[in-house]
């Protein structure tokens, strides 16, 4: 699965761009970044959105280039 499909499917349990940044204490430009491409999802935030995924994402959905499981 691609980062961004990862992430939208986040962002659509948790609400919102905004709400997800709420949740995670950034800004939602950063996670709109994160979106586009345009920047990783930085390591320290992949454990907390897998967790809000409820089950349908694996950290390597985030960064395949760091995990593997």
């Amino acid at each position: 699965m691609k980062c961004k499909d990862a992430l939208m499917k986040v962002i659509e349990k948790v609400g919102s761009t905004r709400k997800l940044a709420r949740i995670l204490g950034c800004s939602h430009s950063y996670i709109s970044n994160w979106n586009s491409g345009y920047r990783k999802v930085p390591i320290k935030y992949v454990k907390k959105i897998v967790e809000l995924s409820e089950g349908e994402l694996k950290k390597r959905d985030l960064r395949p280039d760091v995990y593997d499981d």
